[in-house]
């Protein structure tokens, strides 16, 4: 993801409590989940990691609406 390697933890981190992913992983199972998959789509994608991490928590305010659709 670029960058600090601090603030990017910070920012997985931020994604994890918005998703709530410590109900059912620990917190290192969580970051690794979640830095796994920003990895792997910016392998196989045009966008670059920061880019998918801003995106991710401009949406994320969505993600307690998950389970009422």
């Amino acid at each position: 993801m670029g960058g600090d390697t601090e603030e990017s933890v910070r920012q997985l981190g931020k994604l994890v409590d918005i998703f709530k992913l410590t109900n059912e992983y620990s917190m290192e199972d969580s970051l690794i989940k979640i830095g796994s998959a920003m990895n792997a789509l910016g392998a196989s994608g045009t966008a670059n990691e920061g880019y998918m991490l801003e995106f991710s928590k401009r949406v994320a305010g969505v993600a307690p609406t998950r389970h009422r659709i």
